[in-house]
């Protein structure tokens, strides 16, 4: 079963998810109080992922209604577009090249006899002899021993672990050694300007049998040797050439070290050992192989498998990740202005409302005052004021308002004086009515309508004024 997961790696998928959490929060931040789309309160919070979510996926739910948020969701839709374009193209290759032919991944590659493997050994005359006297598959070779010789350690592990085990069963080349020699027997070392692959009748070693093959024909594919011969081999070559023909690929396997043998109770086996033992503690061993660099953290050829660059890594995908980042910015300086001027407009809106919400007060109540007067000339005078109110309250500018409204409320409040002066004479005519005659009542009457005539005459001054 595939990994759906594998086209990227781990760092890009986190990307990703970063990407969206902050598209998340500008979300939140910029479009969710005045987005009529998005839910409120708590609500907000899953309503805007989704949002998010949907958007990478390609099918939003939601239309931004600020600037900002739409210089955000174009970034994010852009993100979304291309890496979504991007995966769909690497399934395609990674699922290809997982479920391609077999790879050379390290030694235990080589025990099934998919890969050839050159080591110096024995070369036998056909494969019957070969049979009669070792095991695996013999493909030929330059090499100059007998076939009943062994030739070397890594030949002789080979035999070991086939005679271990029946599954296992090598493909095996033989060479007479790690270096390529000249036909006179003199050392063909590769260079820059010595290539061992075009020397006429070069027998060629181990290296150069995997780097050339065997008379221009197919040769190993791989070979094996001791772990500071190879390192020491290929850095060489690196330094000469500057590039990488051959390179180690898997692990070390099967670590051994290295001894003097003396005749037993020799006298050079104490000193020696105790020299030997003195130059590893005190780190002289370790200090020769950084000086000769035969450590494998100094091999420049390291073999990289194809295979994993069709997993996309982050670095390779950051020019998007730059260029989403930097609408996110102009959209969040965006979003700062527009907020600004909304949060402006909206204190402006919220006072405007707030007079006209303290003009109607100051009218309803001026419109109740009027209706107690008991003179119809005060009331009538009342409502053509409150009428001429109505009016003009659409023409006044704002810088006004406070003059408008100390005007209204010094008429108010001499409609209030002139109103309890009304009441108070009322309550004068009633209690004199009781010990007058009948004429006196008429009197008072007429008392009384004066009063009414000179409260008309004061409101229709004020009004005037």
């Amino acid at each position: 079963m595939y990994n759906i997961f594998g086209p990227f790696d781990v760092f890009l998928w986190i990307g990703i998810v970063v990407e969206c959490c902050i598209i998340w929060i500008l979300f939140l931040i910029i479009e969710a109080p005045v987005n009529h789309g998005i839910a409120k309160g708590l609500n907000s919070f899953p309503d805007t992922f989704y949002w998010v979510f949907t958007t990478l996926v390609g099918g939003p739910d939601k239309a931004p209604e600020t600037t900002g948020g739409k210089w955000i969701f174009c970034a994010h839709t852009l993100f979304s577009i291309i890496i979504a374009a991007t995966y769909t193209g690497a399934v395609a290759a990674f699922l290809t090249s997982s479920a391609g032919a077999a790879q050379l991944n390290d030694f235990s590659s080589l025990e099934s006899g998919a890969f050839t493997t050159v080591v110096v050994g024995p070369a036998c005359p056909d494969t019957a002899s070969w049979s009669a006297n070792w095991r695996g598959t013999y493909n030929g070779g330059n090499s100059k021993y007998s076939c009943s010789s062994t030739g070397s350690v890594q030949f002789e592990y080979l035999q070991l672990l086939q005679r271990s085990s029946s599954s296992i069963s090598f493909s095996i080349f033989t060479t007479s050694g790690l270096f390529s020699k000249y036909a006179n027997g003199q050392t063909l070392m590769y260079s820059k300007t010595v290539d061992p692959c075009s020397v006429k009748d070069a027998q060629l070693g181990a290296f150069d049998m995997v780097m050339c093959g065997i008379n221009g024909s197919a040769g190993p594919d791989s070979m094996f040797a001791n772990g500071p011969s190879v390192v020491y081999e290929l850095t060489r070559r690196f330094k000469e050439t500057g590039s990488c023909l051959l390179a180690t690929k898997g692990s070390q396997f099967n670590p051994s070290g290295l001894g003097i043998g003396f005749p037993f109770n020799g006298e050079l086996q104490i000193p020696f050992s105790v020299a030997v033992l003195n130059a590893s503690s005190n780190g002289l061993v370790e200090n020769l192989m950084a000086e000769f660099k035969v450590r494998n953290v100094d091999n420049p050829c390291v073999y990289v498998d194809p295979g994993k660059g069709k997993t996309l890594t982050l670095p390779e995908m950051s020019g998007l990740f730059v260029i989403t980042f930097a609408g996110f910015l102009v959209a969040f300086l965006q979003a700062i202005f527009e907020r600004y001027f909304y949060d402006k407009e909206l204190k402006q809106e919220q006072e405007r409302m707030e007079l006209e919400n303290a003009e109607m007060d100051v009218v309803e109540e001026c419109e109740v005052e009027a209706s107690e007067a008991p003179a119809s000339q005060a009331s009538e005078d009342s409502d053509l004021t409150v009428e001429k109110m109505h009016h003009e309250e659409h023409n006044l500018d704002y810088g006004e308002v406070n003059e408008y409204l100390d005007d209204l409320i010094q008429q108010t409040n001499r409609i209030k004086a002139l109103a309890q002066k009304v009441v108070e004479q009322r309550e004068r005519d009633k209690n004199e009515a009781k010990n007058t005659t009948e004429n006196e009542p008429q009197a008072n009457g007429h008392k009384t309508m004066d009063w009414a005539g000179s409260i008309a005459n004061v409101f229709s001054r004020t009004t005037d004024s």
